[in-house]
């Protein structure tokens, strides 16, 4: 999935993201993974399974699978617990990639992993009661979570505002940049069209 071609790389794959990380095996049956996330789990796995989908495979396989996630998506999680250590992973984030830099959107007090954090713990803590909440698009999980009323309507909008603002400047970050960091040293065209 993640070879270099001479068209460059198809999927950027993290196979740390598995089942008890590195030392896990690459593949597992769906029962071994579904038990995994029922109960050894952390809440950052769960913060990240909910933007999992199925993106190809066998037809009933794919079935298997998005039946799965449903499942654990569904799962009640003790709330408190979800919002303490949300909190515990993006300081932790935070004082890994933090920048200072308001163009840096990604890792910045306020940016897109922020919103995106906000997203994955507002899925976890009211999936269960509002499972049209549980598209794994951010985008669209805020337009029902703004229709469940999950969110207030103008702050659903102004969140959908920030996102869409957030994916534009992500994407124009990536067209000029490809992976290079947002610095001082980005041509002027650049640093006025941000």
């Amino acid at each position: 999935l993640s070879v270099h071609t001479g068209e460059g790389q198809l999927y950027e794959v993290d196979m740390r993201l598995r089942p008890h990380g590195k030392s896990g095996p690459i593949a597992l049956p769906l029962a071994s993974i579904h038990k995994y996330y029922e109960d050894e789990a952390w809440t950052w796995e769960h913060l990240a399974l909910t933007r999992a989908r199925v993106v190809a495979g066998d037809a009933a396989l794919c079935e298997k699978t998005e039946k799965m996630l449903r499942e654990i998506a569904l799962t009640k999680r003790d709330a408190e617990k979800i919002r303490e250590d949300t909190l515990s992973m993006r300081a932790r984030v935070l004082k890994q990639h933090g920048s200072d830099n308001p163009l840096a959107i990604k890792h910045a007090k306020g940016g897109l992993m922020d919103l995106e954090f906000l997203c994955q713990y507002l899925r976890l803590k009211y999936g269960p009661e509002h499972p049209d909440i549980l598209h794994p698009n951010s985008m669209d999980s805020l337009k029902e979570m703004k229709a469940a009323g999950v969110l207030p309507e103008d702050t659903a909008d102004r969140l959908t505002d920030i996102l869409k603002l957030y994916l534009n400047i992500s994407g124009l970050k990536q067209l000029c940049l490809g992976g290079r960091k947002i610095d001082e040293t980005i041509p002027l065209a650049l640093k006025n069209a941000l």
